[in-house]
């Protein structure tokens, strides 16, 4: 059986390419906003003014393992990206517009270069849905990313599959089942996030991992994320941390 496709009534803005992010806040409305406009007066990008009739232009389609973006008076593909290249996406309300960007990840070549695919969407509680649409798939990539960073960590060695399940009081021991314990920890803080909230939360995993974050800056995104109501959900998260962090990391989410 064919898997569900989700669409979404959007405009398609454009695609802005190979923009330079280096030194720039991924999630920051004002380097988000100058980017955008240097598009629009670039017209790498076009501007949207009629709402109504734009947003019955094109279709967002979310499949299993894709997203595709629709012209539907022509029926072909304007875009498309597999979901594991989607580094973030989030939503903002400009100019009377409710901008929706998908963040594609790095270049190869240059990690410091990004393409965003920016759409407009009729208001936000159709950014909301397709949030908690994107949510699930997200949180799926990005266990296994965890689970992936984890095994490849130097300061933990390869771990037998039939040895025991530790308390998540305690912290991983060369004797311990990685690959469950990083599933359940990932999964504990999860569950307590909003949809919009989980790309924010796997890009301050993906800095950690890549070290371009230290162990200070990483436990200061997740307290800032999670805010005091749910920051002890932070302390299941050093099981995926390296050994030498683990000590630091629980002073600061104190």
């Amino acid at each position: 059986m064919e898997p569900s496709t989700s669409e979404f009534a959007v405009d398609y803005i454009g695609i802005i390419s190979n923009e330079n992010y280096s030194g720039l806040d991924d999630f920051g409305r004002t380097d988000f906003l100058r980017i955008y406009d240097k598009a629009k007066k670039s017209k790498t990008i076009k501007s949207v003014t009629n709402l109504d009739v734009n947003f019955r232009s094109f279709v967002l389609q979310v499949l299993h393992d894709k997203i595709v973006v629709v012209d539907r008076k022509s029926k072909t593909c304007a875009f498309e990206v597999s979901i594991p290249l989607i580094f973030s996406c989030g939503s903002l309300s400009e100019d009377g517009l409710v901008i929706f960007t998908f963040n594609i990840a790095p270049y190869q070549g240059n990690l410091n270069y990004r393409d965003l695919l920016v759409l407009a969407l009729p208001d936000e509680k159709i950014a909301e849905k397709l949030s908690e649409e994107l949510n699930s798939k997200f949180a799926r990539f990005a266990e296994q990313q965890l689970q992936t960073a984890s095994r490849q960590s130097k300061s933990l060695s390869s771990l037998e599959a039939s040895s025991p399940l530790p308390n998540l009081d305690t912290p991983l021991t060369e004797s311990s089942h990685q690959s469950s314990v990083v599933s359940k920890a990932i999964n504990e803080v999860l569950s307590c996030l909003r949809p919009e909230e989980v790309p924010h939360f796997r890009e301050i995993i993906k800095k950690y991992n890549s070290g371009e974050a230290n162990v200070k800056i990483f436990a200061q995104k997740l307290v800032e994320l999670l805010g005091p109501t749910r920051k002890k959900r932070l302390s299941y998260l050093k099981h995926v941390l390296r050994a030498d962090d683990i000590r630091q990391f629980d002073a600061a989410i104190l």
